[in-house]
């Protein structure tokens, strides 16, 4: 399932790669909004919709390049004080629209999160959807 997943994700941001730099995503209250937009007006270039795009490709490809085989996508130094982790196993497949939902529907469960860097916000998404083991998270 990993190998699958590499693939696809390996393909994922080879595509989006090539894309110009959309607007910088900050906040969460500001990945929401781009989350949003792409449901909305999807993610083509120059759309409003493409930050959400750029986004979840700046999320995965710097651990993409480090991550053992097998192993869940982690982060470190979340909350407040950041002192908490996080860990997710990425489907085979993940598509922008799908990605942006989950943004929006945990945003609008913890509504509080719009607050906290926009990082922080889609790895507690992705986190909710596609949990890891907890042994990665010691």
């Amino acid at each position: 399932m990993k190998s699958l997943a590499a693939l696809a994700l390996a393909a994922f941001i080879a595509v989006g790669a090539a894309a110009p730099a959309a607007a910088a995503v900050e906040t969460g209250a500001q990945l929401v909004s781009a989350c949003r937009n792409l449901i909305e007006n999807g993610h083509a270039e120059g759309s409003s919709g493409e930050p959400c795009k750029q986004f979840l490709i700046g999320l995965i490809m710097p651990q993409q390049e480090t991550l053992t085989m097998g192993e869940p996508f982690r982060a470190e130094r979340l909350g407040p004080n950041q002192d908490q982790k996080a860990c997710f196993d990425l489907p085979n497949q993940l598509t922008y629209r799908q990605f942006a939902q989950h943004v929006l529907t945990y945003a609008e469960r913890q509504p509080d999160m719009t607050s906290r860097p926009a990082h922080e916000l889609a790895v507690r998404a992705l986190e909710a959807n596609y949990p890891c083991d907890p042994v990665y998270l010691q």
